[in-house]
């Protein structure tokens, strides 16, 4: 239709509200690419998704499409044009742009709705809270670095800069929570969410007093933790010491409560962060004898996808650290029924390559994939491509020795049938 006349803008709302209601998400994205590119925009300027088809498109920007850059054009679009979003959906909405590491515009849309009559839904929303404050710790910790190689090399205006946008990220990161927190007062009486989400942001601001005052709160009430806050708690603990947290651990064994997969997952990975492979090993041990007989396949996949779980403020080194402890879990617990496990062979490969980390990749191939799959699959013909690319892109970097790589290189490229059972 553009190519004979422009779509009345009426016509385009209606098609976003009824993308939106029939969850035709790839439609509704197509057709705000096409009306997002310069040449269109030059031509005549579409409107944008409004109300409840706006929140349901940045959900499925964030989420489902694989065009996730365009949810950066959405974003931007209601920060700069001011868009109106609806108040039940606001909070959902910049916790999506803080996900996606939109910070500045998370920033934004968080101080526009921060103010109002509705001000709470923004405000004393848990998951927002904690998302926005995860987001400033990661920021505040990059500005720390950057300021420590600053003064190494003596430049004033560079500190001076660096150190004016620290302050000002401390400044907003402590607003987030006081605001939090005066939404939700008294404390006593709030929901059980509100209080384990506001330990967790403590603990990642590194207050772990607070943290722990306020998991306390709980059992004064005398509700029952569930797993989800013990967890909270060992990943403050695990972070400043993990043989704290293993500890921990070791405690709710004696008192009958079985810690789950994502406890030992925790503990594992920052004793691997700090090279404690007897505490690594330890852990894989308690797992083994906490059931009678051998740890079920599911058991084990969920272990490793806990373990690989990268976050937006990973560092490739944090990222590397997880995929090895994945590697460790897996030659250590049921070999035999991971060699047969594609899923999360796929899934570890994949997690390698985003990582870029080809070697790793190519380790993962070898020992979940290679016997397991048929050579000639078009979708393992282009995960071999793909690991091949990252291998080579290492090798030009020196970051995997030449020799090593080309052999990688040669088995991806090239069935060796005498090569596969080793």
């Amino acid at each position: 239709m553009h190519r004979f006349s422009y779509i009345p803008s009426g016509l385009v709302r209606h098609f976003y509200c009824c993308a939106a209601e029939q969850l035709l998400g790839e439609e509704a994205v197509a057709f705000y690419s096409f009306s997002r590119t310069p040449e269109i925009l030059r031509q005549h300027r579409y409107p944008p998704p409004q109300g409840t088809a706006l929140s349901w498109l940045m959900h499925h920007l964030t989420n489902m499409s694989k065009k996730t850059h365009i949810s950066r054009l959405l974003a931007t679009e209601v920060v700069e044009d001011n868009l109106h979003i609806p108040p039940q959906f606001r909070s959902r909405f910049i916790s999506l742009t803080a996900f996606r590491g939109y910070s500045l515009l998370a920033r934004k849309l968080w101080e526009r709705y921060s103010v109002g009559k509705d001000k709470d839904l923004v405000v004393g929303n848990p998951g927002l809270m904690v998302r926005m404050t995860s987001i400033l710790a990661h920021l505040i910790r990059r500005v720390k670095l950057s300021l420590q190689s600053s003064q190494g090399r003596n430049a004033e205006v560079e500190v001076e800069m660096l150190e004016h946008q620290l302050q000002d990220l401390t400044l907003f990161q402590r607003r987030v929570l006081v605001e939090f927190r005066a939404s939700n007062e008294p404390l006593t009486d709030a929901p059980h969410a509100v209080i384990t989400s506001f330990a967790r942001a403590c603990f990642i601001v590194g207050d772990i007093t607070e943290g722990f005052k306020l998991l306390k709160l709980i059992l004064r009430r005398k509700e029952v933790p569930d797993m989800y806050d013990v967890n909270v708690a060992l990943t403050a603990l695990a972070e400043h010491d993990h043989r704290t947290a293993a500890q921990i651990l070791e405690r709710m064994l004696a008192k009958k409560i079985q810690p789950d997969v994502v406890s030992y997952a925790t503990v594992m990975h920052y004793a691997q962060l700090r090279n404690d492979k007897e505490m690594v090993d330890k852990m894989i041990e308690r797992i083994r004898v906490s059931n009678d007989t051998q740890l079920s396949l599911k058991s084990v996949a969920s272990l490793i996808r806990a373990t690989v779980d990268f976050e937006n403020e990973d560092t490739e080194s944090t990222k590397q650290a997880k995929l090895q402890t994945a590697m460790e879990i897996i030659r250590t617990l049921t070999p035999d029924k991971f060699l047969r496990s594609q899923q999360i062979g796929k899934y570890l490969v994949a997690a390698s390559l985003r990582a870029n980390d080809g070697g790793m990749a190519y380790r993962f191939w070898r020992l979940l994939i290679r016997q397991s799959t048929e050579w000639e699959d078009r979708e393992q013909v282009f995960q071999r491509r793909l690991i091949i690319q990252a291998v080579e892109r290492q090798m030009k970097e020196g970051r995997i020795e030449k020799g090593a790589g080309k052999w990688m290189v040669t088995r991806l490229r090239h069935r060796f049938e005498a090569d596969l059972g080793r």
